[in-house]
């Protein structure tokens, strides 16, 4: 495996993890009376603060997109903030195991929207991939064995809020290949999130709330721990990495999130639950897998490339073997990581 993929996908596949912090953060705040729309401005506002004089320092250059950079990435914001309220709508007719199941439908349709978009191949390997995702999910969040009452207008708005999640996080691809810093993308998703939840909110808890300094581990832990380094990780993924691939590591969320609720809860985690844990993390191990057979098909073609980059890279061994043939005849599909 190319080793800038290889790290590419494991520090995405930490970030997303730490959004399983979550619930820690916003059941705090649920009990001092926040709404999910407080809560989202709080975790909006601290990004922008954080982001904003990182950028000012290090690359003030990143700031400057434009007037159709700010369009284009107000367009997503609008997205994510109605894949939340919807979400949240949900949250309210449909079992919580159910609305989150429901939601994580989102590599779906970024698997279907990249090939429109971006020409991405939909491959058997990737929805093969997906499929397993599903059924790991599916026991994870024991959705369709909810006991629960679910409403048809609380499942609809799930679905759609999985539609508009994964435009979101299209969008991510959109504008780094618009030649956008994925840092600005993050920043200015942040800024506009933030401005379209103000109208909505209660001031007076708001600042009840940053003023007292016991609250504050609360509100950076919600802001940095649980929303900058994973956003900012899937934000930076999109260098090197595929769509679809970005939505199926994104699921190790709901891996994090049933683990902690296990540990700090006290939830219960069953052998149904520990299984689901296994066919997620193997889909995200298979949906990378052809990135192995298409390394050694081109170091097999261009024996003086790999002989430079072993130089460079000291690459292992097992990326260095050829194929196997089965026979001499045989022909094989060329596959590298563009497809993956």
């Amino acid at each position: 495996m190319n080793s800038t993929t290889t790290k590419a996908v494991i520090l995405l596949a930490i970030g997303c993890s730490f959004f399983g912090f979550l619930g820690i953060f916003t059941r705090h705040f649920n009990a001092l009376g926040f709404d999910p729309i407080m809560i989202s401005l709080l975790r909006t506002a601290v990004m922008t603060a954080v982001i904003l004089p990182f950028l000012l320092i290090f690359n003030k250059g990143a700031l400057r997109i434009g007037l159709k950079g700010m369009l284009l990435i107000l367009m997503f914001s609008v997205f994510k903030l109605i894949s939340d309220i919807l979400f949240f709508f949900a949250l309210g007719n449909t079992p919580l195991s159910l609305a989150t199941m429901l939601q994580m439908t989102s590599p779906y349709y970024v698997l279907i929207l990249s090939f429109f978009l971006f020409k991405e191949a939909i491959t058997p390997r990737k929805i093969a991939a997906m499929i397993i995702a599903f059924i790991g999910c599916t026991l994870l969040t024991g959705g369709v064995f909810s006991d629960g009452s679910a409403t048809a207008e609380g499942i609809i708005m799930a679905l759609i809020s999985g539609l508009t999640l994964g435009i979101y996080m299209l969008g991510g691809t959109v504008s780094y290949s618009k030649g956008y810093d994925p840092a600005a993308y993050l920043l200015y998703s942040a800024l506009f999130g933030t401005l379209m939840v103000l109208p909505f909110i209660d001031y007076g808890l708001i600042a009840d709330t940053v003023t007292d300094l016991g609250e504050w581990p609360y509100i950076l832990g919600l802001g940095i721990v649980a929303s900058f380094i994973p956003l900012y990780l899937e934000a930076w993924a999109v260098k090197y990495l595929l769509p679809t691939t970005i939505s199926v590591v994104a699921l190790m969320e709901i891996v994090s999130a049933t683990v902690i609720g296990a540990l700090v809860f006290g939830e219960i985690l069953s052998v149904q639950n520990a299984l689901g844990i296994g066919l997620v993390l193997s889909s995200i191990l298979f949906i990378n897998a052809g990135i192995f057979h298409g390394f050694r098909k081109y170091a097999e073609k261009h024996p003086e490339a790999l002989s430079v980059l072993d130089y460079m890279y000291n690459i292992p061994d097992i990326l260095k073997k050829k194929p196997h043939h089965r026979s001499s005849n045989a022909r094989y599909r060329s596959e590298s990581t563009s497809v993956i």
